[in-house]
């Protein structure tokens, strides 16, 4: 049976876990331009180039430096975001959780003997 606290419960435990899933892909993207920008430095290091393939190098590393700051800067974001809302938001939807399941199970047995149940009546009284 689900009711309709149940559905915002659950949508906020998908945008906690939507928030940490993306955190990880920023922290592997930042990792990969990590290494990308290595090697750049590497091949500069050990090349000997003249003014042309310079530039080349420095474009490239230009524009791996500016993705890098983007994925940077959203990080720093969600980080923000997921420790504003990390303990306040996740003890108090899991506590709601537990709540609801709680009134869920008591008033089951009222509700197993009607004919129909909330989400036969929810589009009329929703929309």
């Amino acid at each position: 049976m689900m009711c309709l606290a149940s559905k915002y419960i659950n949508q906020l435990e998908g945008t906690l876990v939507g928030i940490k899933t993306d955190m990880k892909k920023l922290h592997e993207k930042l990792t990969e331009y990590n290494k990308s920008i290595n090697e750049i430095y590497h091949d500069i290091e050990v090349s000997n180039f003249n003014a042309c393939e310079g530039f080349y190098f420095s474009k490239s590393l230009q524009e791996i430096l500016q993705k890098r700051r983007l994925v940077k800067t959203e990080l720093f974001r969600l980080e923000q975001l997921h420790r504003a809302l990390s303990r306040s938001v996740e003890d108090r939807v899991m506590n709601a959780k537990k709540k609801v399941e709680k009134s869920m199970n008591h008033s089951q047995e009222w509700f197993e003997k009607f004919n129909f149940t909330f989400s036969d009546i929810e589009e009329e009284i929703l929309h």
